[in-house]
């Protein structure tokens, strides 16, 4: 927040603060993430601001590595296929290696430049949305494939499920995105209430926040 910005870890069965870490000042609604192990690498968490990433051993709180860039303070960054693909002027994807903590640059397009919904990732392909534009990004070399004009104004981080991805815009309107070579606008429904926050998918069902109501949406 603006005020006292500071990162903890809590002993989950006791609630204990393990650690507690200063951090910079200044407004910032990203979340933590967490980075998988590999070979060498242990399992650790991802703390974003505006001055770039920190990386933290997730028991102790030790700073296992840092990358200076200029992070967005609203999406997150997001962890895909052994990709770091971290909001900043656009997307900057880092590499993370198997034999060493620190990442590497693999590339930087300020065409993905995302809105506040965070990057999503899938089948290959990364997807921002920003200004009500869709925009589908090669994973591998960050070149811009397709864009889609979607209505309103989004705050929640569209999903995917199967070869569809969902995008609610603030006034409650629910775009259906077919994904393929190009995306295919397939649907839009109203849930007649504003939408803020992001949808949850569990088994075969979606799961909707509106601003008066939770919905469940799967197959009778």
């Amino acid at each position: 927040n603006q005020g006292d910005s500071f990162a903890a870890g809590i002993d989950t069965k006791t609630g204990e603060t393990r650690w507690r870490m200063e951090r910079p000042t200044g407004a910032n609604w990203s979340s933590p993430v967490v980075l998988p192990a590999g070979g060498k690498r242990g399992e650790s968490v991802l703390l974003q601001s505006h001055d770039g990433l920190t990386a933290v051993e997730p028991m102790t709180g030790e700073v296992l590595w840092r990358y200076e860039t200029q992070c967005s303070g609203i999406p997150s960054s997001l962890m895909s296929d052994g990709w770091l693909l971290v909001p900043s002027n656009g997307i900057t994807a880092l590499k993370l290696s198997d034999e060493s903590n620190s990442p590497e640059l693999a590339w930087d397009e300020n065409r993905l430049r995302p809105g506040s919904p965070s990057p999503v990732a899938h089948d290959g392909k990364v997807y921002v949305l920003a200004s009500g534009v869709l925009k589908c990004g090669d994973l591998e070399s960050g070149d811009v494939l397709w864009q889609l004009r979607l209505a309103g104004q989004h705050w929640a981080t569209p999903v995917i499920a199967g070869e569809h991805l969902y995008a609610i815009n603030a006034d409650g309107t629910a775009h259906v995105v077919k994904l393929g070579e190009k995306g295919e606008l397939a649907a839009t429904n109203e849930f007649g209430q504003g939408v803020m926050g992001t949808p949850a998918i569990v088994g075969d069902a979606m799961f909707v926040r509106t601003k008066g109501q939770l919905w469940k949406i799967a197959s009778p």
